[in-house]
């Protein structure tokens, strides 16, 4: 008798898991009952991204306030779970079994409207490891010195260079949104890699170290260090590793958890937001995109990329691996104006067969560059040095150098870094749908500025190290402002190991607890960011 319970038991959790559950888009009128005010953005927005803001002239505004509370908790009900949303665009997106639940919602007045995004059955397994093809090079000699495989690709754009003049990233926070990030956690390249956190907005108690291996390979490109056999990108920077794919199914739910996860990245003040995922058609084909609506207005993420813009946010996107299949174009959110789209080419500077081409519907030029995602050198899901195409491997091998542009040249602006990327690239004067303006040179971009030309002002304070038992580091000449003021100390190889608010005139920073070694220092105000080196 125990044995037939037991056994129908197992019958009815199976049948539940077996349920098919809708996902929706609710779209809400207002933002009333937010319970924050503009007044008090420090309650939800961290000082990293205020700072932000401060120095690009960006003013905190109402896409800023968090979805009203009021409107989540009548949203959620018996059946009806919130499990996504996005204040910049004021969309919830709800879950329920029985589809028919939405109508009530859509009567509710808060509601402007609600559309399907999502379906599939409860209790899915979310882990999925999608093939991937490589050429093992574990077993090849390493070339060019410390790079090894990977100076080829970096120095198509002048990348090593900037790497030379001190340049690697450091003081830059990478946000890597993708699919997941296999083995990150073990893997020996990224032993000496600044990991602040990762997060997964597809299934939050998931592991995202457990998930899907392309965001892995996608980090490494920018942040793995395998000395004499590869070298990525940026590998001074700070990373945050965020989940928004659900590589289980293709819906366009996954838009939403994309601006969830990119919001994060904004709310913890990232610099750079890398992601090599893209959206154009769907398992039902009602739900594709049309070319016409590649115009950097219409399609949800290239929306939501275009808010993190407007934040102050560098968003550097895979132009997409369709230039030789039907839909041919770029994916969202490549369209977004003031994101920078990627596309591919080899070391020999091919266009790339498979890498999206342009224009946009309202005939804007993408993608806006190129770079290696051809034969791009990573680290697979295993950890060994292998190669693999696509503009998913390109967008971030750019990243990285950027960020080591932003860093030499942190008084730009992201907009104008944007502009000054195009500018100097191969063929800004005559643009194509395949090249976009080309091939950046990174280098010549850098000392456009550094070597006085349109330079901007430099505030630079007074900062003394004191070497000595109970040493520590007194910053002086500090102006008055309302503005906030950040300390930051990076060892050499990337680490934050201190961070204080400044107050204006003296301040003095106890150091006792650093490593022993060089560092750098960074200073952060609305108007300037300053770095100096030390030594304990």
């Amino acid at each position: 008798m125990k044995v037939r319970v037991l056994l129908l038991f197992i019958v009815c959790v199976l049948s539940v898991s077996a349920q098919t559950e809708f996902k929706f888009r609710v779209w809400l009128k207002d933002k009333n009952g937010s319970g924050y005010s503009l007044e008090r953005p420090s309650e939800f927005l961290s000082a990293k991204a205020l700072l932000r803001r401060q120095r690009q002239g960006l003013i905190v505004d109402s896409t800023d306030l968090p979805v009203s509370k009021n409107y989540l908790n009548s949203l959620a009900s018996p059946g009806v779970k919130v499990v996504s949303v996005s204040k910049w665009m004021n969309t919830a997106v709800v879950a329920m079994t029985d589809s028919s639940a939405i109508s009530s919602i859509r009567a509710l007045p808060f509601v402007a409207k609600a559309e399907w995004v999502w379906q599939g059955a409860t209790g899915a397994n979310p882990s999925s490891l999608r093939n991937e093809s490589f050429e093992d090079q574990s077993s090849s000699p390493a070339l060019f010195q410390e790079y090894g495989y990977g100076y080829q690709q970096l120095a198509v754009s002048n990348g090593h260079l900037l790497h030379e003049a001190g340049f690697r990233g450091q003081g830059i926070t990478i946000a890597v949104i993708d699919a997941g990030f296999y083995k990150a956690d073990s893997i020996a390249a990224y032993r000496h890699l600044q990991i602040l956190g990762a997060r997964d907005f597809v299934y939050p108690r998931q592991n995202v170290y457990k998930a899907d291996r392309h965001g892995q390979m996608v980090l490494s490109v920018m942040g793995a260090v395998d000395s004499f056999r590869f070298i990525g990108s940026a590998p001074g920077a700070a990373y945050w590793l965020l989940r928004s794919e659900d590589t289980g199914s293709e819906y366009p739910v996954e838009e939403d958890y994309w601006a969830a996860a990119a919001e994060f990245a904004d709310s913890v003040g990232v610099d750079i937001i890398n992601t090599s995922l893209g959206y154009s058609t769907f398992e039902q084909s009602v739900m594709n995109h049309t070319h016409q609506q590649l115009d950097g207005k219409t399609i949800f993420v290239t929306r939501a990329a275009s808010y993190a813009t407007q934040k102050g946010i560098f968003v550097i996107v895979s132009a997409g691996n369709e230039g030789n299949k039907t839909w041919q174009k770029i994916n969202a959110p490549g369209d977004a104006a003031d994101a920078l789209t990627v596309g591919s080419i080899s070391t020999s500077l091919q266009v790339s067969t498979f890498s999206s081409v342009g224009f946009t519907a309202d005939n804007r030029v993408k993608p806006d560059v190129v770079a290696v995602g051809e034969g791009t050198y990573l680290m697979d899901g295993t950890g060994k040095l292998n190669t693999s195409n696509g503009t998913s491997f390109s967008a971030p091998l750019m990243s990285g150098m950027v960020a080591c542009l932003w860093q030499a040249l942190p008084d730009l602006k992201a907009r104008d870094l944007l502009g000054l990327i195009r500018k100097y690239s191969t063929f800004y004067t005559l643009p194509d749908e395949h090249y976009g303006y080309g091939v950046p040179d990174l280098m010549a971009a850098y000392r456009s500025i550094s070597n006085g030309a349109a330079s901007p002002r430099i505030y630079k304070p007074d900062v003394f190290f004191k070497n000595k038992k109970g040493s520590g580091l007194v910053v002086r000449n500090i102006p008055p402002s309302d503005s906030l003021y950040l300390l930051r100390i990076y060892a050499i190889d990337g680490r934050m190991e201190l961070g204080e608010k400044l107050e204006a005139g003296e301040n003095y920073v106890d150091t006792r607890h650093l490593t022993k070694g060089v560092h750098i220092v960074f200073i952060e105000g609305k108007n300037y960011r300053y770095s100096t080196k030390i030594i304990k």
